[in-house]
């Protein structure tokens, strides 16, 4: 705080890094930080050969993660993955918390064929689809949703937010890919 009382920072860049902090900012490069060396985040491909290797959470719209991974907490164990899936008109649902199913059967189906997985809402309106390659690779298939008000689609055509579209960069080692 001392370098903030001495007027070393402005208050407008302190308010900014409030609100957006650097370690949560796309673009930050966690490679040289130590205690990432041994973590197991898996490669994300997305549609179009945009790739995403060791990145928390790929997607984020309104500094809500949609998709994101944590390290296996067993070597050799199952991955750890969150996912966030809204419908038009209501919140967004936590469907998948820690690797846990959490929604109410009657709103949201879950599929699974051989190394392909499928999280959708009875609607149709709502849905992630991926495909489990290896061991350190998951590539979506398709991703739509709507979240603070904007429509996602991630498709075989690209992405589009509200029907305007949007790239999604290759990155390394951040905490977050890409903000929507």
């Amino acid at each position: 705080m001392a370098i903030i009382d001495r007027g070393g920072v402005p208050e407008a860049t302190i308010a900014r890094l409030r609100d957006a902090p650097v370690a949560r900012q796309a673009g930050l490069d966690r490679s040289p930080l130590l205690f990432t060396v041994e973590e197991q985040i898996p490669d994300i491909a997305f549609p179009g050969g945009a790739r995403m290797t060791g990145t928390y959470c790929p997607i984020t719209v309104d500094a809500r993660p949609l998709l994101s991974f944590r390290p296996q907490p067993v070597p050799g164990g199952p991955m750890v993955m969150s996912l966030v899936l809204g419908v038009a008109g209501e919140e967004p649902d936590l469907i998948v918390k820690d690797n846990e199913w959490r929604p109410a059967p009657d709103a949201w189906r879950f599929e699974r064929r051989g190394n392909r997985y499928r999280f959708s809402h009875v609607g149709g309106t709502a849905l992630l689809a991926f495909a489990h390659r290896a061991a350190d690779e998951i590539a979506i298939e398709a991703m739509r949703g709507v979240f603070g008000g904007k429509m996602l689609e991630i498709g075989e055509n690209g992405t589009m937010l509200d029907g305007m579209p949007v790239t999604i960069p290759s990155v390394r080692s951040q905490l977050v890919g890409v903000h929507l």
